[in-house]
């Protein structure tokens, strides 16, 4: 008897310890994953050319052997070369940034999350080649075993191109090299130095980016909501429109992102920064990093003073990632304000791939979204939210506004998302100067309440001897 309990128990706790184990290689290997591909990637399969599109034929598309949707690279110069006039000259894709824009518009583009792209990283046009992880969904049903199959496929790939690459750079001669071989050799053709060095270096650099693609179209589909207005706010700043698309590559219009390093919303301001420009009240519950439109605001005084202090728009762009105070400091060292100057000449531990891609990816995010119709096809968006704004002059707790306005919950979440459950559900008042929006044309009802208090202090005023 005791025997047979012993071994129950045993068999139990062996149980719980396995489950415990899987999930720990499960959240191991999410990390490992999750860190891999953190950033974003390019391709390597070749699209044939569509021979006999005609010039305004710019929406052809093309699948490759593993069921990638390529561009047609006549559509692609077309759209990067802005070609159907859709974007201020201030923006334009510079012929040393072009592989790297189109780079990251592939990306965006081309590539979904299910596309591993392995490219070179400070060359990230070098391409060695892009896995198709859509196998693994059909597979397996086990979250554990995807991840598992994913980093074995990944892991495989990176080893086999590590393994062509140091043949490479062993080699006196690059003649009677393997089908394998050339296509890695041609595709460090305009990569300046001694070729063997270049190799041995390659080999350290590979660096693994998923698509883009879903986030992208789930972007265009939310900005409905907002980016007109946001638009019609930088047009009151004085400041390009073409900016009020960072957004899309920040957060992908999610609002609720949040990010490791602690930025929020969908222009990802952190606390300090947010602090400068916004309403961050944890006693109030109001994080105004959460509100799409007060924080395009913010970003409109936070782009002007890295305009003012850099001159250029690709370096001011790039100060939104990296702080106005690091590019300044990059530009003189390397005596340039040219961005690619930087990319390729200053050297500082916090300047890193993210910095120096920053604004490319932006030109990307930027193209892809003025011309989704000749890449997406017609997306249907999110309706436009029409709003109203108020001051409030007199604190009132958000009950009470939705008792007040005839309003449900989910309204006055929808349109002022900058208020956290603290303020949505506890005894905390909305404290004066705080602007609260409105469906369109339902302010009455906070107006009149003012109203109200005004004169009811002015009764009590004038009842107990008070100067109006």
């Amino acid at each position: 008897m005791i025997r047979a309990a012993w071994t129950l128990t045993t068999g139990v706790n062996r149980l719980i310890l396995s489950i415990l184990f899987m999930g720990l290689l499960a959240y191991s290997l999410s990390l490992f994953i999750g860190k891999s591909l953190k950033d974003r990637p390019f391709e390597v399969h070749y699209t044939k050319n569509l021979a006999g599109v005609s010039e305004n034929d710019f929406s052809a598309i093309e699948e490759d052997e593993g069921g990638i949707r390529e561009l047609s690279p006549k559509l692609i110069d077309y759209i990067l070369q802005d070609k159907g006039h859709r974007i201020g000259d201030e923006f334009t894709v510079s012929k040393d940034l072009r592989g790297r824009v189109e780079f990251w518009f592939k990306i965006y583009s081309t590539y979904t999350i299910s596309n591993a792209v392995l490219h070179d990283n400070d060359h990230p046009w070098v391409i060695y080649d892009v896995i198709d992880l859509n196998s693994v969904y059909s597979k397996y049903r086990s979250s554990v075993d995807r991840q598992q199959e994913k980093s074995r496929m990944i892991r495989t790939a990176r080893y086999k191109y590590i393994h062509i690459l140091s043949n490479l750079a062993n080699r006196k001669h690059f003649y009677r090299l393997s089908k394998e071989e050339q296509k890695v050799y041609d595709l460090f053709q305009d990569v300046p130095g001694k070729k063997q060095t270049v190799f041995l270096r390659a080999k350290n650099r590979i660096r693994v980016q998923l698509g883009q693609k879903d986030s992208v179209v789930y972007a265009i589909k939310r900005s409905g909501r907002y980016l007109k207005t946001m638009e019609r706010i930088f047009k009151q700043e004085n400041l390009p429109i073409e900016l009020t698309r960072i957004p899309f590559l920040e957060s992908s219009f999610n609002l609720d992102a949040y990010s490791k390093d602690g930025a929020s919303g969908i222009w990802q301001f952190m606390y300090k920064t947010g602090k400068v420009f916004l309403n961050i009240s944890n006693a109030h519950g109001i994080d105004e990093r959460k509100d799409p439109l007060k924080a395009t605001q913010a970003a409109t005084k936070l782009l002007k003073q890295n305009y003012r202090i850099l001159k250029h728009w690709p370096l001011a762009v790039t100060a939104y990632n990296h702080g106005p105070g690091g590019i300044l400091q990059g530009s003189k060292k390397v005596n340039s304000k040219n961005l690619n100057d930087l990319i390729e000449n200053y050297k500082h531990p916090y300047f890193g791939f993210a910095s120096k891609n920053f604004y490319s990816s932006y030109l990307a995010i930027l193209h892809t979204e003025k011309y989704q119709d000749k890449i997406f096809g017609t997306l249907k968006k999110d309706q436009r939210l029409v709003h109203d704004d108020i001051e409030i002059i007199y604190p009132m707790r958000v009950s009470f506004v939705q008792k007040l306005c005839d309003l449900s919950m989910d309204q006055i979440k929808l349109y002022n998302p900058d208020l956290r459950q603290k303020a949505l559900r506890s005894q905390s008042y909305l404290p004066e100067g705080y602007f609260l929006s409105l469906p369109k044309g339902q302010l009455k009802c906070i107006e009149n309440f003012h109203e109200e208090v005004e004169e009811t202090n002015k009764i009590l005023d004038s009842l107990l001897g008070k100067n109006t």
